[in-house]
């Protein structure tokens, strides 16, 4: 664990003053991010909305990414990623003050929208930007730090969310609200340390731009499907999961938020061995294991086991799961022209988003007429789907399996 450590912090030291102030930035967009994400739908559950409702909310939020990623990731790649960095610091406190003052459902729905929007604008921004501002050498090691300080704003985020929230002597529903005004207001930190940034966007040009963009775009597609399996079946389960707690073992929002702040310190965790997998079994291996290992834990999860081993299986399924996360990033990073990385980032995250707002669509209406253990199976099949054939994508990639990732050439295809 000590050499892991050492790595990490050898590179963050050799990182630029901007790739330092954006990481910091993440930090802080992070805890508001994860805040939001324990608390909101227990906010509207309190208010009296019904789940089937709350997973229409939740749906726009993914079909307003969807329409704006493909058109954000071309402009991102002409324009720089800076500038929608300040956006999305400057619209990420509005949207969460708006949406923690009123319980109209059309208002909710478009601000939700809207927040679909300011969050892709911060995937399809952050991604290219580190890649732009480091070696390729450097890039595991970068996203993985990225992963592990996204998951320490969420242990950060859903802790005192659950916690703040008990602060206020006064109904469920009211202490909900006053939490996520306080988060929004928290979350204008982020301005500040994205402002100074200086992008280096011809520093480390070590990716050849194909002239066509057929190798690009093959790869891309490869990555669509394995998103639209994984994102279809997070969205089936992921944002009722706090619903799950609270509905199948009547926990309070502070005890949600104490497990979802350890379960994103097990997000953190599993992250720090990104780079020494990957270099041991090839990034693809690596991701793929991570993946594969979460799967059981689906299964635990929906045979209504006792609270101890649901906590236990909530905790390692998303800390498996969601650390292969940096090392996919590094993939597509890497494999992907420098021209078109926001332009295939946008195009990827439009699959991620409407399998994951259809997802959480056909989830809440599951739900409310099935109850949690569906949902928890059928999303196990999902993932085992899309790890199966993403092995068999890549799997004759010599690069790729030997975790010394370089230009893919056309005819590999």
């Amino acid at each position: 664990m000590k050499s892991i450590i050492i790595d990490f912090t050898v590179a963050l030291r050799k990182s630029s003053h901007s790739v330092k102030l954006a990481l910091f930035a993440m930090f802080i967009i992070s805890i508001s991010q994860y805040a939001y994400m324990t608390i909101f739908n227990l906010y509207l559950s309190a208010g009296g909305l019904n789940t089937a409702l709350i997973g229409g909310i939740l749906f726009m939020s993914g079909i307003g990414a969807s329409i704006f990623a493909f058109p954000t990731g071309i402009l991102g790649d002409r324009f720089g990623r800076k500038k929608f960095l300040v956006l999305s610091s400057i619209l990420i406190p509005f949207i969460i003050f708006i949406q923690a003052i009123t319980l109209n459902s059309k208002i909710l729905a478009i601000f939700s929208l809207l927040y679909g929007i300011v969050t892709l604008v911060i995937r399809i921004s952050i991604d290219p930007f580190l890649a732009e501002n480091s070696s390729s050498e450097e890039r595991v090691h970068l996203f993985s730090l990225l992963f592990v300080i996204t998951n320490l704003g969420g242990v950060v985020g859903s802790f005192f969310s659950g916690e703040i929230s008990g602060l206020f002597k006064t109904t469920e529903f009211i202490s909900l609200r006053y939490t996520l005004i306080l988060f929004s207001i928290f979350s204008l930190i982020s301005l500040f340390l994205v402002l100074p940034i200086k992008e280096e966007r011809s520093k480390h040009n070590d990716t050849k731009v194909y002239e066509k963009p057929g190798p690009d775009f093959i790869i891309a597609f490869k990555f669509a499907v394995q998103s639209a399996l994984i994102g279809l079946g997070a969205g089936i389960i992921i944002p009722f999961l706090n619903l799950y707690f609270k509905d199948h073992f009547h926990l309070k929002p502070g005890s949600i938020g104490t497990i979802f702040s350890v379960g994103s310190f097990f997000f953190l965790f599993f992250g720090l061995f990104g780079p020494r997998i990957s270099k041991k079994i090839g990034i693809l291996r690596g991701a793929i294991l991570y993946e594969l290992l979460s799967v059981p834990f689906l299964i635990i999860l929906g045979s209504k086991p006792p609270l101890v081993l649901a906590i236990f299986s909530f905790w390692f399924r998303g800390g498996l799961m969601n650390a292969g996360i940096p090392l996919l990033s590094t993939l597509q990073m890497n494999l992907i022209s420098r021209g078109r990385r926001g332009t295939i980032s946008g195009f990827l995250i439009i699959v991620d988003n409407l399998s994951r707002a259809f997802g959480t669509l056909i989830g809440g209406f599951l739900i409310d007429k099935y109850g949690f253990g569906l949902n928890f199976y059928l999303t196990a099949i999902l993932y085992s789907v899309s790890i199966f054939y993403f092995y068999r994508a890549f799997k004759n990639n010599k690069e790729i399996n030997h975790g010394e990732v370089v230009e893919i050439k056309e005819s590999g295809f």
